[in-house]
Parts: structure tokens; sequence; C-alpha cells
């Protein structure tokens, strides 16, 4: 990933989370995964990504996550959290809605937030209902 400047704000962070959102509705899991860091310890690949959408509900392969929503009753979840005191070099996370076929959803992504040398980096750590 190309890291994000230190002193990003949040509108930032969400916007980059935009982008990666819209190579999954393009279907380029491959880019989507290469647009956000990853630790081994959560297993994250281009294939598990897919098959975590594809898995929401019944199966379907077709599934694919949409940036904009529809009219919807649920609330997309787009939240920045710093925390006060660095765990690990982590300084916070991100929650991200995601829709689904155009409607918004309960399934989330989660990135911890990494502060390195040369900038923000974004982990993907879950992708699940919340």
């Amino acid at each position: 990933m190309t890291p994000l400047p230190l002193r990003a704000t949040d509108v930032e962070l969400i916007a980059y989370l935009d982008q990666w959102a819209a190579h999954l509705e393009r279907g380029d899991y491959d880019a989507a995964f290469a647009h956000t860091d990853h630790l081994p310890e959560y297993g994250w690949t281009a294939a598990l990504i897919h098959e975590s959408i594809c898995w929401f509900g019944p199966h379907d392969p077709n599934r694919r996550v949409t940036v904009a929503g529809g009219p919807t009753t649920q609330t997309e979840r787009r939240v920045v959290s710093r925390w006060p005191e660095p765990t690990n070099n982590f300084i916070g996370d991100v929650w991200y809605g995601l829709n689904i076929q155009g409607e918004a959803t309960d399934l989330t992504a989660v990135f911890l937030l990494g502060s390195a040398a040369d900038g923000l980096r974004l982990y993907l750590q879950d992708i699940n209902v919340r």
C-alpha cells in the first residue's frame, strides 16, 4: 500500500478506503488486496476477501460490494477511532461498512491504523457482520 501522510485526516482515511471499495466493486480483489497492508496472523488473501463477501448471507459467487448505497434504512458505518496510547505501533482502527448490491449492510471491514516512519498504514483485520 501507499502510506498516507502521518497527519492524514479521518476524511482522507475514509477516502482511501473508498478507493479500496471501488476495487471490490470492479471485482478486482488483487488490487483491493494490494491497496492495504496485511499482517500474516490474519491470513488475508485476495481470494479470502472475495469469499468473505460471497458468504454474506446465502453464498453468492456474484455478490459485489458497491461504493454508493441505495435507499435503505440502515446507515453506513465509516468510523475512525484514534487511540489515546499506541499499541505495538497501532494508533487506532477504522470500521468501514460495506454496501452490497447497492444496499448498506452490517458487513463491516475493520482496519488497524498503523504508524510507521513512512506514514500511516491501514491493515485489514477483519470482514464480518458487526
